[in-house]
């Protein structure tokens, strides 16, 4: 039974690297990239992920590789933001166990990119990764987190003209009666993303409550 298992595993490792490898090959069309990673991410279980650090080595190497440098962010809704949009679902189905604990950074330093350099609805998926990621493994990040608040202060700090911005847009739509080209809003000027900032923001001030006091 125990050979039978280890020859499983070692046939899944083999059809998840083949995988991984087309989907960091960039050779390979987006529509087909899409594919794979979807794939990728409804095979988890069966992958085992859970269990084995080779699995999580591959999937987070290629996944990374397909975010920087294969793609580059989007403010349109097209392939390639879902792409990126289904790279973020597939990091918050991985399990947060010791397994995990090694290869932190390879999940939190590319969330922590996302946040501040894609559009507003990938980053309001990379802020729930980087919080569950503080939550669980808070002795290990707890000198991290200042990153996240500098960045938030940014955000605090272009308000103003986000503000501006949006009133303008509605402004213009009242005058002409058509929308302007659909367009999905950075981090730096999202109101989504500014009202995640202050509940973000408690939620770490609560969690690191120790450090502040």
């Amino acid at each position: 039974m125990a050979a039978n298992s280890l020859y499983y595993e070692q046939f899944l490792a083999g059809n998840f690297q083949v995988h991984c490898a087309r989907l960091e090959d960039p050779g390979t069309p987006l529509d087909t990239r899409m594919e794979l990673a979807t794939e990728i991410r409804d095979s988890f279980d069966l992958y085992n992920l859970q269990y084995s650090q080779s699995f999580l080595n591959i999937f987070l190497l290629s996944f990374n590789t397909v975010l920087n440098p294969l793609t580059r962010p989007q403010q349109v809704d097209n392939t390639t933001h879902g792409l990126w949009a289904l790279i973020l679902e597939s990091f918050n189905h991985v399990p947060h166990n010791d397994i995990l604990h090694a290869k932190i950074l390879n999940m939190l330093n590319p969330a922590m990119d996302l946040i501040q350099i894609n559009n507003e609805h990938n980053a309001a998926l990379a802020v729930h990764i980087v919080t569950d990621l503080h939550k669980n493994f808070r002795n290990q990040l707890s000198g991290r987190f200042q990153t996240f608040l500098d960045f938030k202060i940014v955000v605090y700090e272009l308000f103003g003209k986000t503000a501006e911005t949006l009133l303008v847009s509605h402004k213009n739509l009242r005058a002409t009666g058509k929308p302007a080209p659909a367009r999905i809003d950075p981090p730096t000027q999202s109101f989504m993303e500014t009202i995640q900032c202050f509940l973000l923001i408690l939620s770490i001030f609560q969690m690191y409550s120790h450090i502040n006091a």
